[in-house]
């Protein structure tokens, strides 16, 4: 099995969003079968790269490809669009969300409370060697890309 991660940093803008979905044809064409996008350093997130991620969410569902979102730092700009996009059901189920959601879903099956807890942070959980448990394969590649000149 084949993973990539794709790691968009700084500012996930109109270019960015462009090279994000390039790398990810790249690897689809070079025969991966998986990726994770990994958003933990996007601070700012653009209705383009927004549209980018949920664009390689859905060419990954129609191929077969295993794809993860690992999302913002909650709280940050980034995160805010992804909320107020009303995108984290859509996320979610095609890749990895909220693990946390789901360990107190199963702790507190009674209570219906099932958000994260204040504080917790995506970036101290989400990393490389988490992606690798989470797909059950070895990365081959990071792809980072800075954020150029904003």
């Amino acid at each position: 099995m084949s993973t990539a991660i794709l790691r968009p940093l700084g500012v996930l803008g109109a270019v960015e969003a462009m090279d994000l979905r390039n790398n990810f044809q790249r690897i689809v064409d070079n025969g991966g079968s998986g990726v994770v996008v990994d958003l933990t350093g996007v601070q700012l997130l653009s209705a383009a790269g927004l549209a980018a991620v949920t664009n390689i969410l859905g060419q990954g569902r129609r191929s077969g490809m295993q794809v993860r979102v690992l999302p913002p730092e909650e709280g940050s700009e980034a995160a805010l669009v992804i909320e107020h996009a009303d995108l984290r059901r859509f996320l979610a189920p095609g890749g990895l969300w909220n693990v946390l959601a789901n360990e107190q879903r199963e702790e507190v099956a009674t209570s219906g409370s099932a958000g994260p807890r204040p504080g917790w942070s995506f970036a101290a959980l989400f990393g490389r060697q988490f992606a690798r448990l989470l797909l059950g394969a070895e990365s081959d590649r990071v792809v980072e890309t800075a954020a150029g000149g904003r």
